[in-house]
């Protein structure tokens, strides 16, 4: 039996030095945006929420801890000049994005969703952290397939996991769903999956830290020892993260891991 004293010595050690995993939702462009400020009113714990954006107007109004303005060049192709002023921002997103997860929100077949996540993406995985890229495709009467497709691709490149939302899974209740009801349901699939991973990841932790306090306390005894030196790295915590299935809408429009 291990030593009640030494126990709780143990368990001292690992809430002095544990570190919860540090999660960070990014949103890029308008329908990322929504997406964050949803997230930023329900304050979710150990989450911090980010906008990034080329447009002034739609950053202000969006809720966030941290924004991110990006000024792209007059181009005939916006995307592309998304992209160039996403990268010339890379110091810049660098120190924003210093967490160990980080979902990354867009709509895809716009400026600065299609141009600026996979730049996004790939500064917070350069940057150590598990990446996590949300896209949601846009209507098909918006007529932007094509250029969603190749956004969804580029983001595929750069992310270590890739969820899809599609929006025309909602077309059979157009009857019913008017266009900014339509909007508020894809927010809230993408607000739940990011919770609950956040929650699946908090389930993790306390496993962790169990696992933890049964291991050292047993080396304690075996080795007569009152000498403790534990740490739970967040790296082993997040450890969980690598095994979320891409997410996505198929044709009866379920949403599920597969």
């Amino acid at each position: 039996m291990v030593p009640k004293d030494y126990v709780d010595e143990v368990i001292n050690a690992l809430f002095e030095d544990a570190v919860d995993p540090k999660i960070s939702v990014v949103g890029v462009g308008g329908a990322g945006g929504n997406v964050v400020s949803a997230l930023y009113d329900r304050e979710l714990k150990g989450v911090e929420t980010v906008a990034v954006n080329t447009d002034p107007a739609g950053l202000t109004k969006a809720g966030a801890d941290l924004k991110v303005l990006l000024s792209p060049r007059d181009a005939d192709d916006p995307i592309l000049a998304a992209r160039e002023a996403a990268e010339s921002q890379e110091e810049v997103l660098r120190g924003v994005l210093s967490s160990d997860i980080v979902f990354v929100v867009a709509g895809l077949g716009g400026a600065a969703g299609t141009g600026a996540a996979p730049v996004v993406t790939r500064t917070a995985k350069e940057n150590g952290a598990v990446t996590i890229a949300i896209g949601i495709l846009p209507f098909a009467m918006e007529g932007r397939k094509e250029t969603a497709d190749a956004g969804l691709e580029d983001l595929r490149a750069e992310a270590d996991s890739v969820i899809v939302v599609d929006n025309n899974s909602l077309d059979k209740f157009a009857e019913h769903l008017p266009f900014n009801d339509a909007l508020n349901v894809v927010n809230h699939v993408v607000v739940t999956i990011v919770q609950g991973v956040v929650d699946h990841l908090s389930k993790a932790f306390l496993t962790t830290l169990a696992e933890e306090v049964e291991n050292v306390a047993r080396e304690i005894e075996d080795q007569s020892s009152h000498v403790v030196d534990v740490q739970v790295r967040a790296p082993e915590t997040v450890q969980a993260a690598w095994e979320i299935a891409p997410v996505a809408f198929d044709d009866s429009g379920f949403i599920g891991f597969r």
